[in-house]
C-alpha cells in the first residue's frame, strides 16, 4: 500500500493557511481538505448556527465524545487516496493524528494587525471588533476557557513555522522549500 504525503497546516485565523494549502494543491497536485469545512458540514447536518463560537463548541463536543480525537479528521485520514494537505488543524491531538499518519505539520502565522485586516476584508457574517479578535486570538493560542484548542502547543511540535509577513513570492518560496525538503 502506497504511503501518501500528508501535511497539516495550523495557525491563527487569517494567517494564510488556506493560501498555503491552495498553493500546495495547485503546484504539487495534493488534495485539499479543510477541517473547518468538515465541521461546517456537520453543523449544517445538525441545524446549528455557523458562528465561529458555535463551530468551536461543536468541535470541542465531538472531540470530547471521542476521547480528544477529532472524528471528522480521523475519518478523512483513513480514506486518503492521494497526497493531501489539511487546513485548520486546531488541537494538539489533531496535530498528532497528522504526524502519526505519518505526516508533517506546518504552522503559519502573521502579525495580528495584518490578520485582522484580512478578517475584515473577508466580510463574513460573524465579523468582530479588533478587541474581540484579540480575545479570540488569545483563546485559540493559549487554550483558555472550555476550549481544547491550543495553537501554541501545535506550534511547539510543528516541522516548520512560517511567518507570513512578506511578499507573496517570498511566501511561495518558503512553502516550496517546506514541501520539497
Amino acid at each position: 500500500m502506497r504511503r501518501y504525503d500528508i501535511v497539516g497546516i495550523s495557525g491563527p485565523q487569517c494567517s494564510g493557511k488556506d493560501f498555503a494549502a491552495e498553493y500546495i494543491a495547485q503546484e504539487y497536485g495534493y488534495s485539499q481538505i479543510s477541517t473547518g469545512d468538515l465541521l461546517r458540514a456537520r453543523a449544517k447536518e445538525l441545524g446549528l448556527d455557523m458562528s465561529r463560537r458555535s463551530l468551536q463548541a461543536l468541535g470541542c463536543k465531538l472531540r470530547k465524545e471521542n476521547e480528544g480525537q477529532d472524528p471528522l479528521l480521523n475519518e478523512a485520514l483513513s480514506s486518503l487516496s492521494s497526497d493531501t494537505v489539511f487546513t485548520g488543524i486546531r488541537t494538539i491531538d489533531a496535530a498528532y493524528s497528522i504526524i502519526n499518519s505519518p505526516g508533517r505539520i506546518l504552522y503559519v502565522d502573521a502579525p495580528l494587525e495584518v490578520r485582522y485586516e484580512r478578517s475584515v476584508s473577508r466580510a463574513r457574517t460573524d465579523h468582530v471588533s479588533i478587541d474581540d479578535f484579540i480575545v479570540n486570538d488569545r483563546i485559540e493560542k493559549y487554550g483558555v476557557g472550555d476550549t481544547d484548542i491550543s495553537l501554541l502547543a501545535i506550534r511547539s511540535i510543528a516541522n516548520k513555522i512560517i511567518y507570513n509577513c512578506s511578499s507573496e513570492e517570498v511566501y511561495k518560496r518558503l512553502l516550496k522549500d517546506f514541501i520539497e525538503n
